[in-house]
């Protein structure tokens, strides 16, 4: 009777329960013991079949298993009435828990938001300062065309001043023969005339030589500062350019680490959740199918009873 008791009684029974089956025994054994300790005169006559010395300490025992069962159950109840408060304590921490969670969220979204403004301004910022730089290419190339064109200009100009001095020179040698000739008056002032255009043109190129040369000058001078103007301005949009990157990239590493926290934050909240979920299942289903074989054995007994 002990092993059946101790058998289909849970682990988690107090140690007054057991000193109450350990007492109900005894006294079953007693009273079996004080039973066939009675002399043959104070029972009646035997039955066909199965004698009464079986009968009544098998009844007695069945009566005995059937109370201490009934009582078994009732604490059963009682922790199982604790343990389904406890199950709902739970589920209220875990609702508690999934609502920080989505507030958690919210915030997250908003600070994303708040983020992807600074993100835009920065591309736009970006992208005027690519366009600044492309419009100073654009006038750096425009530039440089001139450039050349004014150098083919300085060299036609040239070309033309070394053609001067070599009619010059062709007209050179001439000069002889206005002193070899005195007395042909055609021979005079022919030479004369010619000297004359000849040095009316040479005034002439010279005037338009120094005034080209200084325009050219004056052109690459200007050429020069606008070159060196283009240049720094170009150097200020690279470095405002390298720092608009590096700001965007630190920006756009600070919104895939918040992603990425928050994807983990809700990805660990989920998995931890569920696991709650699925313990608390496995609890309820062992409550339920303890409850089960409780109530199948309570029928096997009392129909045995019967």
């Amino acid at each position: 009777i002990c092993t059946l008791l101790r058998y289909f009684t849970p682990l988690s029974i107090p140690s007054d329960v057991n000193s109450i089956i350990n007492g109900n025994v005894t006294f079953v054994c007693l009273f079996v013991q004080f039973l066939f300790s009675l002399e043959e005169e104070w029972f009646g006559a035997t039955h066909p079949g199965v004698g009464w010395q079986l009968t009544l300490p098998a009844a007695l025992i069945v009566l005995g298993v059937i109370l201490l069962w009934r009582t078994v159950l009732a604490i059963k109840s009682r922790l199982r009435l604790l343990t389904e408060t406890q199950l709902n304590v739970k589920l209220a921490q875990l609702s508690k828990k999934k609502c920080d969670i989505m507030i958690k969220l919210s915030e997250m979204e908003t600070l994303l938001k708040d983020y992807d403004a600074p993100v835009k301004r920065l591309r736009a910022c970006l992208q005027s300062s690519q366009e600044d730089s492309q419009e100073l290419e654009d006038m750096k190339k425009q530039w440089n065309i001139r450039a050349g064109e004014m150098e083919a200009f300085h060299l036609q100009l040239q070309e033309r001043a070394e053609r001067i001095q070599k009619l010059k020179a062709v007209w050179g040698p001439m000069e002889p023969l206005k002193e070899n000739h005195s007395g042909d008056a055609r021979i005079p002032s022919a030479t004369d005339t010619q000297s004359t255009v000849t040095d009316i043109k040479s005034e002439e190129n010279i005037e338009i030589e120094v005034t080209v040369m200084k325009n050219a000058t004056l052109i690459n001078t200007t050429l020069e500062e606008v070159n060196r103007g283009l240049r720094d301005k170009n150097c200020q949009l690279e470095e405002k350019n390298v720092a608009l990157h590096q700001k965007l990239h630190s920006t756009e590493k600070m919104y895939r680490q918040t992603l990425n926290e928050l994807t983990k934050a809700l990805i660990q909240g989920k998995h931890e959740e569920k696991q709650h979920i699925e313990t608390l299942q496995e609890k309820i289903q062992t409550i339920s199918v303890s409850r089960t074989f409780t109530l199948k054995l309570a029928t096997v007994v009392a129909l045995r009873c019967y």
